[in-house]
């Protein structure tokens, strides 16, 4: 029969979703700083903060213009606590760290589709003092994009030599994969194009269900 695919609208980015007319307070005290992120229009750009800094926008991008009251209290809270964030530890460890810890001779690293832009920079930096260097992750499995997480270093092309698609899942049986790239071929048809492989000799079952989110 006919498929027919409705047209999705644009979704804003990150980047366009936040408000920032919020008032803030110049510090943070210690005893505050779970009040303080737990509000929720603070949470939302100490989101913003972080994925800016986990994607290194540029200097100049819009977004620091966003978030640098909020990123003044952030900061001068992180200051008299002697304390970092997760996105500290990422942007130190680029700057600072010149070799992957216990300097190994093989790095392997998976599940790289959830790695954020500056994760990436940090491994491939990392990467190239190691006899082996293996990366691994499947772009179709990426979903944390509110980190600024993303496949793109996955799908970018390499030498034949230095490429190697998994032949067979030893996870998904028949039916459920073949459900499963018939959805992705249709929603996200370059992260897949040109890969097959086998599944498990199991048929396995696909049940759908009525499911609502807000």
């Amino acid at each position: 029969g006919e498929l027919t695919v409705k047209q999705r609208k644009t979704k804003k980015s990150i980047t366009d979703r936040v408000e920032v007319d919020l008032k803030f307070p110049d510090t943070i005290s210690c005893t505050d700083v779970t009040k303080f992120l737990t509000a929720s229009g603070w949470r939302r750009l100490f989101t913003l903060y972080n994925y800016a800094r986990l994607t290194m926008q540029p200097e100049g991008a819009p977004v620091w213009e966003r978030t640098k009251t909020f990123a003044k209290a952030w900061e001068a809270y992180k200051a008299d606590a002697a304390a970092i964030d997760f996105a500290d530890m990422l942007t130190l460890a680029l700057r600072d760290v010149e070799r992957c810890p216990v300097d190994p001779a093989v790095l392997i690293v998976d599940e790289s589709q959830a790695l954020p832009p500056v994760s990436h920079a940090i491994i491939q930096k990392w990467g190239k003092h190691c006899e082996k260097f293996i990366v691994a992750g499947d772009p179709a499995q990426a979903i944390y994009g509110f980190i600024g997480s993303t496949p793109a270093p996955l799908l970018t092309p390499l030498p034949p030599e230095q490429t190697r698609l998994l032949s067979e899942s030893h996870r998904l049986p028949q039916r459920v994969q073949e459900h499963a790239e018939h959805y992705l071929a249709r929603h996200s048809g370059t992260l897949t194009a040109g890969r097959t492989y086998k599944p498990r000799e199991a048929m396995g079952e696909v049940i759908e269900d009525e499911a609502k989110w807000k």
